[in-house]
């Protein structure tokens, strides 16, 4: 891989390009090239095409660089559309640890560092560091002797939390309990599943709010 700096004006950002780079992620681009620079080189095509990192080109006109890193690569054709759309996919297909993320976050919090560099805004990582994404469920009441024929009551109440639903709110909770356990682990108690459902939203959430 030969690595060659050239000029931005030289280049043609994708005119096909599949990934949509709103505001919010070029203003996280711009600030990682602030904090950061450049540390990975763009993927252009020998017509001097941009076939990975038109983001990160947009990001660097808008701090007014003239030049930047790129990489030429030797696909074409279809090889080279499904390139781009693989660069993009596969690092979508893959997920965080959000505990060990909480903890470093915590780290950079007690330097002071700039979290927002990260791409993540304050809130965001305030969330994650201030959950508890593996709970002891030793002390739990009700179904915790691992039972796996066990179902959800109308009411389930546990410290300061107590559910009060009507028939047809029951019927979607038993179903997204019995999914949950399907999928999941069958010994999970009650107090899990509620967990379980509610991580799994917060981790779509934040995935979400960072694709747009």
């Amino acid at each position: 891989m030969k690595i060659q700096k050239i000029d931005i004006s030289k280049l043609t950002l994708d005119p096909r390009n599949a990934r949509i780079h709103d505001e919010r992620n070029i203003g996280a681009v711009v600030r990682s090239l602030e904090e950061f620079g450049q540390q990975r080189p763009i993927i252009v095509d020998n017509d001097d095409v941009v076939r990975a990192g038109n983001g990160l080109v947009e990001a660097a006109k808008e701090l007014g660089w003239t030049k930047i890193d790129i990489v030429r690569t030797e696909l074409t054709g279809s090889d080279l559309l499904a390139y781009g759309i693989a660069d993009n996919r596969t690092a979508e297909l893959s997920d965080w640890d959000y505990k060990v993320l909480g903890e470093h976050f915590a780290e950079m919090a007690e330097i002071d560092f700039d979290i927002e560099a990260t791409g993540f805004e304050e809130y965001e990582a305030s969330v994650i560091m201030n959950a508890e994404w593996t709970p002891d469920f030793s002390d739990d009441e009700g179904n915790g002797d691992g039972n796996s024929e066990s179902s959800p009551e109308k009411k389930d109440s546990g410290e300061g939390l107590e559910l009060s639903l009507n028939e047809s709110q029951f019927d979607v909770y038993k179903e997204a309990f019995r999914m949950v356990l399907d999928k999941e682990n069958s010994q999970m108690t009650d107090n899990e599943v509620i967990l379980y459902i509610c991580e799994d939203f917060l981790r779509r959430s934040i995935k979400e709010s960072m694709s747009n």
